[in-house]
């Protein structure tokens, strides 16, 4: 199975380089995804490795933000059309932002809709950060957010490790699920460990999820693994923050 990390590329190190393809740098074309000037992209990248440890599940590091900063739509489109024709089962999108007009009952990044769609359309599961609030952390509607406002994708929340909303996480109709995203301890560049918090760090365990899933499901469909990872979650309340639930994969491994 392979998960597809659009982000800020992915520097493996030496005991996860066996899980890596090469993927693909937006910001410096015909080159791998293997360099990340900012770390994001590799603690990404290294949840869903460590997730799915010993298990046949490789990432495809595809770098879509520029080394200046911020993700362009143009990269964020080409580097999903890059994982839909280099075999990704699963795409991990930890990225996103306000939306840019004005009504926010109007869809936004409909370029990045489109493909989003195009990926579930190919059996490709999709998951997508909720994102952590406006500049100042206050947590926003995720209707308002791009590419969170999707409902194609599964949309991740994060919570601490008592299970309860991190108080920088966005909500709205289109939250499907939460997981982790407090303190979480992964790999970063120069062979290092860190802890960071965010959705964005709450997403890659749900594209782990999605990765065993496939893995033990081949002919599941998209719609089919993210029904899977909803229906069976410890329902934490309001399903504006927490959608579903926390996704807990022993209640489908015991049925």
């Amino acid at each position: 199975v392979v998960v597809a990390v659009l982000d800020t590329g992915s520097e493996p190190c030496a005991e996860n380089q066996h899980r890596y393809l090469d993927g693909y740098d937006m910001a410096n074309p015909g080159a791998k995804g293997w360099t990340d000037n900012h770390g994001h992209g590799t603690h990404v990248a290294g949840t869903v490795i460590d997730c799915t440890w010993d298990l046949e599940v490789s990432v495809l590091p595809v770098r879509v933000f520029h080394p200046s900063g911020g993700a362009p739509d143009s990269y964020i489109v080409a580097g999903i059309q890059y994982a839909i024709q280099n075999g990704a089962d699963v795409i991990n999108m930890s990225l996103g932002g306000g939306c840019p007009r004005s009504d926010p009952g109007v869809s936004c990044g409909s370029a990045i809709d489109y493909y989003v769609q195009a990926a579930a359309d190919q059996n490709i599961v999709v998951v997508i950060a909720a994102g952590n609030g406006d500049e100042r952390g206050n947590p926003e509607n995720t209707n308002i957010t791009c590419p969170a406002h999707i409902d194609c994708g599964i949309i991740v929340a994060a919570c601490d490790k008592t299970g309860n909303l991190a108080s920088f996480s966005n909500y709205g109709e289109s939250v499907d699920v939460c997981a982790p995203g407090v303190e979480v301890w992964s790999y970063y560049p120069g062979d290092q460990l860190a802890a960071l918090d965010g959705t964005s760090m709450a997403a890659p365990h749900i594209s782990a999820l999605a990765a065993m899933l496939k893995l033990y499901l081949p002919d599941r469909s998209a719609a089919q693994i993210e029904k899977y990872i909803t229906e069976y979650c410890v329902d934490k309340g309001n399903p504006a923050y927490y959608g579903e639930g926390i996704p807990w994969a022993g209640y489908f491994a015991g049925e």
